[in-house]
């Protein structure tokens, strides 16, 4: 009985720090303020109760006690599911993999819980992809746009406007590229190459250096290699490794990209490299990411890496203004001074537009050396 006491309490204190639609479910036992405002506001979010009323005088713990052991008392039940899992166990996104259905409840979810119903319909959605696209890129603003407008059922009393396509295009060219990449700076070709070279430094290094070396040769986003399990990995004959990455930034179903057996600088093998870190975490479960805290220089069974830790050691591995996307930047920086055409690199990036792209390489090309001087040639010509 104690222990439901306390666990109420903490549930009031819930109610009055966080978001209940940040929750997943829950079963509350409400005693004995079934009338404070924060529980007031729980049952309006209710999709569905069963209610058993405590009297109000019952609220003495030991008297609570004495009534429980007479079978007297009756406990306040709130049962309910959150507007986000509503939305994530329809029809609607059944045919997308768990994580790309989460990504799209989440939008529409954060939709719903920031709505001013003040505002007309048009306006509401206006607001919240202006809001979106200050710290969201073009794409994706369009997509949590496209994904509000068809699952607009869920949301009781909003109807998309008749514009609402021509709404979310231009939310979509409003968007800001600036700090879409967090301000990471790019991590250069030499960079790469030096830290491979000391990646036997220790245990930390090397996992930090597979990392940015499997996120830079695929050009991808450094959440796509970090929510990487044995599972995605499929170990082909002739030593390559294909990776199949759940979901990207504007690929929902997913992509497979493939990571090469083919020796490299400083004497470094990604597709070995990556084998043998496969091979030395098996007895991971196949849904569990293979990048993990190391404690005492060993891999942790049951702590999975996290992006902040992982993106301390970058920083010391490489320097301030480096982070997880740093990799990817880096890559893709490296392909466009290589004179790769614009379609491969969209494509190994999985990039719709070259706007964002854009952002990517500008600093790259402005400031590279080679580049520079050749440029200023063709412009002056050489002194003779």
């Amino acid at each position: 009985m104690a222990v439901i006491v306390q666990k109420i309490a903490t549930a009031r204190v819930q109610t009055q720090t966080g978001h209940p639609r940040s929750w997943t479910s829950a079963v509350f036992l409400l005693y004995p303020e079934v009338q404070a405002p924060e529980m007031r506001l729980l049952k309006s979010w209710t999709s569905w109760k069963l209610r058993l009323s405590v009297p109000a005088s019952s609220s003495d713990l030991a008297h609570l006690l004495h009534l429980q052991d007479r079978g007297r008392l009756r406990f306040n039940v709130m049962a309910f599911r959150t507007f986000f899992h509503r939305v994530l166990r329809s029809d609607r996104v059944i045919h997308l993999n768990h994580a790309s259905a989460r990504t799209v409840a989440g939008w529409v979810a954060r939709f719903e819980g920031s709505r001013d119903r003040s505002l007309s319909d048009r306006d509401q959605l206006v607001a919240f992809l202006k809001d979106e696209g200050s710290f969201c890129g073009p794409s994706n603003v369009a997509r949590k746009g496209y994904c509000i407008v068809q699952l607009q059922e869920f949301l009781k009393d909003w109807h998309p406007p008749a514009n609402s396509k021509y709404i979310v295009k231009q939310a979509a060219k409003g968007a800001s590229t600036a700090g879409t990449t967090g301000g990471s700076r790019a991590i250069t070709k030499a960079e790469m190459i030096e830290a491979l070279g000391r990646r036997s430094d220790d245990f930390e290094s090397y996992q930090a250096c597979l990392f940015g070396a499997v996120a830079y040769l695929t050009v991808s986003r450094g959440i796509e290699i970090l929510s990487l399990c044995p599972a995605d990995l499929e170990l082909l004959k002739n030593g390559d490794i294909l990776l199949h990455i759940q979901r990207t930034k504007t690929i929902l179903t997913g992509v497979k990209k493939r990571v090469p057996y083919v020796w490299l600088s400083a004497a470094f093998n990604p597709a070995l490299a990556l084998r043998r870190w496969v091979e030395g975490t098996h007895y991971l479960a196949d849904d569990t990411p293979i990048w993990r805290v190391i404690v005492n220089g060993r891999l942790s069974r049951d702590k999975p890496l996290t992006a902040a830790h992982l993106r301390r050691v970058v920083k010391a591995l490489f320097g301030p203004r480096t982070g997880l996307h740093s990799f990817r930047k880096g890559a893709a920086s490296e392909m466009a001074l290589s004179g790769v055409p614009l379609e491969v690199i969209l494509s190994m990036g999985t990039w719709k537009d070259v706007t964002s792209l854009r952002s990517y390489v500008a600093d790259a090309i402005r400031t590279n050396e080679d580049l520079t001087r050749r440029m200023n040639l063709s412009l002056l010509g050489p002194h003779f």
